[in-house]
């Protein structure tokens, strides 16, 4: 019966991630641009394509900051730019990390009239009350995340890149 239950939680962890905790944005974050020689190639080389989506940019921008990063609990640059070299980073690094690239392909591809992505700050709701306050240190102040939009359709993929690393969870709410 525990095996059963145990295998549920994890074929459901998004549904139910998605039901019991909520975020509120709180903030946005200015995105850095894409200097890095490296990360640039990796961005080219992975986006060699002329028909772009959401869910395309989406999934490549993610699949590309989680094969760069490693979470840590630490301190952690936002600047994409160092991150490259640092390889670690926490979750404003890996929401820093994921709008830079999807700014780049934006850019890039002159998609400024299609796709829009923010780096959001916000405070996590657990059932509805605020997580934080039960923590006193700094790091769990607030948590970052991303809104990638169509700016033609006005559809939204919200996304947390950590989160999505360490859970493997896709998509979150917002409140």
């Amino acid at each position: 019966m525990i095996i059963f239950v145990m295998l549920l939680l994890i074929v459901f962890r998004g549904s139910i991630y998605r039901s019991v905790i909520k975020y509120k944005p709180i903030q946005k974050r200015t995105i850095k641009f894409v200097s890095n020689g490296n990360l640039k190639n990796k961005i080219k080389a992975t986006f060699d394509e002329s028909d772009f989506n959401l869910y395309e940019i989406n999934r490549e921008a993610l699949n590309l900051t989680t094969k760069t990063l490693s979470f840590t609990f630490g301190k952690a640059s936002r600047d994409p730019n160092v991150l490259m070299n640092t390889k670690k980073g926490n979750c404003v690094s890996y929401a820093a990390m994921y709008a830079s690239i999807v700014q780049e392909i934006i850019l890039k591809n002159k998609l400024q009239n299609d796709f829009a992505v923010t780096h959001e700050v916000a405070k996590l709701k657990f059932l509805g009350l605020d997580i934080h306050a039960l923590f006193s240190s700094s790091f769990f102040k607030d948590h970052d995340f991303n809104i990638l939009e169509n700016l033609k359709t006005g559809e939204k993929i919200y996304i947390d890149p950590s989160i999505s690393d360490c859970l493997w969870i896709q998509n979150i709410a917002v409140d």
